[in-house]
């Protein structure tokens, strides 16, 4: 199992608009059809709802050049350590919820420019210079900063609570 309790559902490779009969989705990776809830395999592709969010209300294509850095950083370094799959695994949780709120907030442009100075900038310097523990851990000080602002902070158990 690649991570831990994380699900079909939660996967771009999947294809929840092709179902067969019992409901179960398409996936192309290993060309059959699984039921929603089953576990991810090793190729699962984890969301990125935030960076979605941030290239929305800045009017950036998803094919960019810093996306596609930044996907290629997330599926090829934070995919394959161990403190990596555990951010990603908490962030499939809280991701959908930070986006969301990011998206309607009315100070969002404020909010962007911020995450583009002190996080998303440098976070593109240390991949280029190939400190790839910096980058990931300004990713995750990001999200923790998202956190912190829309009321969420972590637990004892690494779960999420809404303050």
């Amino acid at each position: 199992m690649w991570f831990n309790g994380l699900r079909c559902t939660d996967c771009e490779n999947l294809n929840k608009y092709d179902r067969n009969k019992y409901g179960d989705a398409y996936c192309p990776v290993i060309r059959k059809y699984v039921e929603l809830d089953s576990y991810t395999c090793r190729d699962f592709i984890a969301n990125f709802y935030v960076m979605t969010a941030y290239c929305d209300i800045n009017k950036i294509s998803y094919d960019s050049n810093m996306m596609t850095t930044l996907i290629s950083f997330r599926d090829n370094y934070m995919m394959n350590n161990e403190s990596g799959k555990e951010f990603l695994e908490e962030y499939e949780g809280i991701g959908p919820i930070l986006a969301s709120r990011l998206s309607k907030d009315m100070y969002k442009s404020d909010i962007v420019e911020e995450m583009d100075e002190d996080y998303i900038t440098p976070m593109l310097d240390f991949i280029l210079l190939e400190r790839y523990d910096d980058a990931q851990n300004t990713y995750i000080e990001m999200i923790d900063s998202l956190k912190v602002r829309y009321g969420y902070a972590p637990i004892k158990d690494d779960k999420i609570k809404r303050l």
